[in-house]
């Protein structure tokens, strides 16, 4: 019996779950072209959504989920999901291959499986290249007019005062530390942690006693990866927080620098913004 899926017209029907078989077919259709990550990570604020694959064909952007059986339980992880991707991510599409059809069912935002860990995960060394907290390759783009610019001025804002705490969290969210109070011991310094999206993409997080704690990913990433990532890493912090933190100052080094930065860049158009360069070995 053929699988049920939404797919559109000229998707591969198969007979069986054979799923390697179905993204082979979905490459050959479109030249090698059509599976762009298995397995992908679509971040936001409550967590991380995982899919079985990302899909770009002639007629858009896919995010396809593979049930190998067939109730309830399927049909409220895959609504689920879409109803997630159309709050974060309204231009995919969600796609469906299970043994049934499903129908449009009762389900909660829990039924998506999301991680609401620290994905990110650190390795040896930074992958050569810049790293800054937004880029940009349209040249009348600038950084101010984009929803990037207001979520990390709340988040200096958040942070003002007690950047520390945030390195902290980090810091145990990534196995280095049992305790975000640690990071105390260490919160005059300079860090940078290199670090890998679950898709792969290379990221950094780097800490300045003048700068804060600010998120970096690689410039390969383009311009649409910097909001759902930024949203992310501020939505963990504060999920995270913990009660006994101290309270946020009304102003701190970083923030004073964020501030000062805003007023530079209604001179200056920037492609990219404070960027951490990183040489090869």
């Amino acid at each position: 019996m053929t699988l049920k899926t939404n797919a559109p017209a000229g998707w591969p029907r198969p007979e069986t779950a054979d799923w390697p078989g179905v993204l082979r077919a979905l490459n050959d259709r479109t030249r090698g072209l059509a599976v762009e990550v298995l397995k992908p990570a679509f971040p936001s604020r409550e967590g991380v959504l995982y899919a079985d694959a990302r899909v770009r064909d002639p007629e858009g952007r896919y995010a396809v989920f593979f049930f190998d059986r067939p109730g309830a339980a399927a049909a409220r992880r895959f609504f689920s999901a879409t109803s997630y991707l159309l709050a974060h991510f309204p231009d995919l599409e969600a796609v469906y291959y299970a043994p049934e059809a499903l129908e449009p069912t009762p389900h909660t935002p829990e039924d998506a499986g999301l991680d609401r860990g620290f994905v990110l995960r650190p390795v040896p060394r930074a992958r050569p290249g810049r790293y800054p907290i937004w880029r940009t390759e349209d040249a009348g783009r600038r950084f101010q007019w984009t929803p990037l610019w207001p979520l990390i001025g709340q988040y200096m804002q958040f942070l003002a005062g007690r950047e520390w705490v945030g390195l902290g969290l980090v810091l145990a969210g990534l196995g280095l530390a049992s305790s975000w109070k640690e990071a105390e011991e260490v919160k005059d310094r300079v860090l940078f942690i290199p670090l890998e999206t679950p898709n792969n993409e290379a990221a950094l997080v780097s800490y300045r006693p003048d700068r804060g704690l600010r998120l970096h990913l690689h410039e390969a990433l383009p311009e649409e990866a910097y909001y759902p990532w930024w949203d992310w890493f501020f939505g963990y912090l504060k999920r995270h927080w913990p009660a006994d933190a101290p309270a946020p100052a009304r102003s701190s080094p970083p923030l004073r620098w964020w501030r000062e930065l805003g007023r530079r860049l209604e001179d200056t158009q920037a492609a990219m913004v404070a960027a951490v360069r990183r040489e090869a070995p």
